[in-house]
């Protein structure tokens, strides 16, 4: 069981076709940031309580992070929408070639050499 744990572990964290490591770039130095402030706060080596007072009483922190989440939110809502659309009409592309095949296939097949049992089991399948 440990060695396929192991193989599970090694496949998420691949590095070709992950998303994963480019995540961690962008994570982990917001992550020893915080860590970094919390433990200079404790410590009390930094005062935060003003600064976080300002924050949290005034609203256009807020407002502008979630005016910007809300255009984020839209504008990938939006792209994937359209990405739905797109797959959708190439699958009807695709099964309408997939019948227009079989429609010549079974056209061609009436013109065969071969028994009336032979032409009529291929056109059944």
């Amino acid at each position: 069981c440990l060695q396929e744990c192991k193989g599970v572990w090694l496949q998420v964290l691949r590095c070709s076709g992950s998303v994963l490591p480019f995540g961690a770039t962008a994570a982990i130095p917001c992550c020893l940031l915080t860590v970094a402030l919390k433990v200079f706060a404790a410590e009390q080596w930094l005062y935060v309580d003003r600064f976080a007072d300002d924050v949290i009483l005034a609203p256009q922190a807020y407002s502008g992070f979630s005016g910007l989440l809300g255009i984020l939110i839209v504008f990938r809502t939006q792209q994937s929408y359209g990405r739905y659309w797109a797959a959708v009409s190439l699958t009807r592309t695709m099964g309408n070639a997939y019948f227009e095949a079989a429609s010549c296939l079974v056209a061609f097949s009436r013109m065969s050499k071969n028994s009336i049992q032979d032409k009529a089991s291929f056109q059944e399948v």
